[in-house]
């Protein structure tokens, strides 16, 4: 991989654990934080397979898309998990202690 698209790929490993720590955290909203991270994602990952030497933009395009939506659904799933796992966890020590 080159210089140009490791550095991309750094920015998409960025975006993903933005995204999944400020769905976790309740940042901002969950729905704006994994649209703008899923979307933001799929640009660097765009970005990071079209610096390959001879490849053509739409396959980048496709790909890059493509990778960004599969992964950024993953660390969706993931963050959306815990995060309802913890609020389920408060609720019922409310109700216990209430």
């Amino acid at each position: 991989m080159q210089a140009g698209g490791m550095f991309f790929f750094l920015l998409f490993c960025v975006v993903m654990t933005a995204m999944y720590v400020s769905i976790r955290r309740q940042w901002i909203s969950p729905t704006n934080s994994a649209s703008a991270g899923i979307l933001v994602g799929c640009f660097f990952m765009v970005l990071s397979i079209n610096t390959t030497p001879d490849r053509h933009p739409l396959v980048a395009l496709f790909t890059g898309v493509g990778i960004g939506l599969i992964i950024g659904a993953a660390v969706l799933a993931v963050a959306w998990f815990f995060h309802s796992n913890e609020l389920r966890a408060q609720m019922s020590q409310q109700s216990v202690e209430g």
